[in-house]
């Protein structure tokens, strides 16, 4: 008897697993819905559960994420039978509401995984199935390419709701495309946002989900599109400092996010200062050897203009040769000279504060009889950013006939022509200068419809780096351009302040709209060749985000 019960209960478990039909041709087409409980647009649905029937096997695919309901029910229960797709609501239902539920790619059939095709069903509590849609796109607002997997999501007006602790209830996905839509709205008045919800927890992460928003109300009183959600990545946590240490020869402040600005006032005593390389941490040297305690006052600010004043004790380790410091790099930008001025420009970055510039140490040498120094007024030494900037105008000397010379065209960087907070001196550096001749440079001619007010044109290398830029100029001429590829971005400087803002939630301040140019493929690269005029290229300064982008063709 126990072998005959054994035999039934593998031949019950066996008869509920569907296994995938062998032979036959390859099944390429979707699983077609056939009947659903409740209809789609059934009203007056007093149910706890959705079923649906198909005209194949079908199973579920990830069905946590892919399934959306709006509004959201917070207990749901899917399973799967032969044909049939049971959604259960474990939580009830509110009265006199229009719910959608997306599918997405979650049904599939079980040969080939064929997705069921635009798997939507909308129902109503009520006796009235709301009928209103808003639909739009998301896109990164820096880079100004398409976002995927974008949760998109209305809340109604509501002066206490906020992103970072209140789940999203109204919701839908963006598809690959950055479009998104809602359907089955009621008349009302909604507020926008969109994000990543890296952790599916319906709600915004300011640390690690990019997310964006936007200040007006919605006044959905018929089908609006065109609503334009662009995403940034802004630390929204408040700013706090999570430890102050003396570290090896400096002292250290640490905080829980990146810094937009800090200043530090020692009582009577000159520090020197840097960010670390993370730009969540302060260092402090001291101008001056000491191991005392100096009271010192700190502000600091991070990018949503959060503040911290305090005061606190700055004190350092002692002296000590046996202590292993960070190396001193010194990095040198390209060293250009364009033949047509003469100017020679280059910087040079560091990655210590600098104690001493020694400019004796600095030379140009044009050849064997000719050599060149540099005053004060030829660098810039930016103390914030450790970073110097070269600029010098290289005359060439007239030479006689008869004379033979020795042309050299060298910069040379002497030994100690740098020294660091930590006494570190600088190695010999000797290197050789582009010469960009008329012939190998560009000119790009740009222009822009744009309506702001206030705006920054800006011509920014393969990098993203800035090469250069114009200030409320529509008709702008950007020249010595040595052949490269270049994108153009405008900025909308609402607060004319000459630098781009990142907005603040808290304060309902939407960051500063930027456009980009886009070639008639939807390109945003410009490839630029030697001895060129190009353009007029026009930035479009009305559409942020170029919804018609295509393929280019090879």
């Amino acid at each position: 008897m126990k072998k005959l019960a054994l035999f039934y209960t593998l031949l019950i478990f066996s008869c509920a697993q569907q296994t995938q039909p062998t032979g036959g041709p390859k099944d390429q087409a979707a699983p077609v819905l056939e009947e659903s409980n409740p209809a789609n647009g059934a009203t007056n649905f007093k149910g706890t559960q959705i079923e649906l029937s198909f005209n194949e096997l079908v199973q579920l695919n990830n069905a946590k994420e892919q399934i959306i309901i709006s509004p959201a029910i917070k207990e749901t229960e899917t399973s799967y039978l032969r044909n049939k797709v049971i959604l259960k609501f474990k939580t009830a239902l509110k009265d006199s509401t229009t719910y959608t539920v997306n599918f997405r790619e979650a049904v599939q059939d079980i040969t080939e995984k064929n997705s069921a095709k635009d798997l939507k069903l909308a129902f109503s509590t009520g006796s009235y199935l709301d009928s209103l849609t808003l639909s739009g796109n998301v896109y990164d607002l820096v880079s100004g390419k398409v976002l995927k997997d974008i949760t998109v999501a209305l809340h109604e007006k509501n002066d206490t709701f906020n992103i970072f602790k209140h789940k999203a209830e109204i919701i839908t996905k963006a598809d690959e495309k950055g479009k998104f839509i809602f359907e089955n709205l009621k008349p009302s008045q909604f507020f926008i946002y969109a994000f990543q919800d890296k952790n599916k927890n319906l709600m915004v992460d300011g640390r690690n989900e990019k997310y964006g928003f936007k200040s007006a109300l919605i006044t959905l009183d018929s089908s609006k599109s065109n609503a334009s959600v662009p995403l940034i990545s802004l630390d929204s946590r408040n700013l706090l400092i999570i430890n102050a240490k003396p570290l090896q020869n400096y002292f250290n402040i640490k905080t829980n996010k990146a810094l937009n600005t800090f200043k530090i006032e020692g009582d009577g005593i000159t520090f020197i200062s840097q960010r670390g390389s993370d730009n969540s941490s302060i260092k402090i040297y001291p101008k001056h050897t000491t191991t005392d305690s100096t009271l010192t006052k700190l502000t600091i600010k991070d990018s949503l203009d959060n503040k911290v004043d305090t005061t606190l004790y700055v004190k350092f380790n002692p002296p000590n040769p046996q202590l292993k410091l960070d190396k001193f790099n010194v990095t040198i930008d390209p060293i250009n000279i364009i033949d047509k001025t003469r100017e020679l420009t280059t910087s040079v970055s560091f990655s210590k504060p600098l104690k001493a510039i020694n400019l004796d140490s600095m030379l140009y040498k044009v050849d064997s009889l000719t050599l060149y120094t540099f005053s004060k007024e030829e660098i810039r030494y930016d103390t914030s950013q450790h970073l110097l900037t070269i600029k010098k105008v290289i005359v060439k000397p007239k030479q006689e006939k008869k004379v033979s010379i020795k042309q050299i065209d060298q910069f040379v960087f002497g030994k100690a022509a740098f020294i660091s907070i930590d006494n570190d001196s600088s190695a010999r550096i000797e290197l050789k200068p582009k010469l960009l001749t008329e012939e190998s440079l560009s000119v790009m001619l740009v222009e822009t419809n744009t309506k702001a007010s206030n705006y920054i044109i800006q011509l920014l290398d393969s990098k993203g780096k800035v090469i250069q830029e114009s200030y409320n100029t529509p008709k702008v001429t950007f020249s010595n351009l040595p052949a490269a590829e270049y994108s153009l971005r405008l900025i909308d400087d609402s607060n004319n302040n000459k630098q781009w803002d990142n907005g603040n939630y808290f304060k309902k301040i939407e960051p500063e709209l930027i456009y980009y140019y886009y070639d008639e493929t939807g390109g945003m690269k410009i490839s630029l060749k030697a001895n060129w005029e190009l353009g007029p290229l026009l930035i479009n300064g009305q559409v942020p985000v170029n919804n018609l982008r295509k393929t280019t063709q090879k």
